[in-house]
């Protein structure tokens, strides 16, 4: 099996591609986010590509089944997104997504990531703590009812 990862931009991101992008968001809701909290459209992401300063990290296997997309600001970046198509968790594919994507934040200068998630999704922390996040604070209610971990890795 064959996995191809590159990073992209608007200019570089075909229709399939945003397509697949878009699916993989509607199954992240799967996992019991709020969608009123969670779920993009093609014109958020379109946004996010065109408008902002962002690196989008994206794993292909025939089609798009993981990606995260992480917006700069100066020397400091968020990653708003990190998902890997349900068929293809557990396989590491996850952590060397986020290495591969902290990688190309510090080529571009990038001196902290930032991210915030729920803090009853102990799978996303567990990986983000693996790879070097450190909770910095909590928001209250961040997801409607449920709370998130801000959480940071200096780069």
């Amino acid at each position: 099996m064959k996995f191809f990862i590159y990073n992209t931009n608007f200019y570089s991101v075909c229709e399939n591609d945003m397509q697949d992008i878009i699916v993989l968001d509607r199954l992240f809701v799967e996992m019991g986010y709020d969608i009123n909290y969670t779920l993009w459209n093609m014109e958020d992401y379109l946004f996010y590509l065109t408008k902002r300063r962002s690196i989008l990290t994206v794993v292909k296997y025939q089609k798009i089944i993981a990606f995260c997309l992480s917006v700069i600001n100066n020397d400091d970046s968020e990653l708003y997104k990190i998902i890997v198509d349900k068929y293809f968790r557990c396989r590491g594919i996850g952590k060397f997504l986020i290495l591969y994507h902290i990688g190309f934040l510090k080529l571009n200068g990038v001196k902290a990531s930032f991210l915030e998630v729920s803090c009853e999704n102990s799978h996303a922390i567990n990986l983000y703590q693996k790879v070097g996040y450190e909770i910095i604070n909590i928001r209250k209610k961040y997801y409607g009812s449920v709370d998130a971990f801000v959480m940071r890795k200096l780069l």
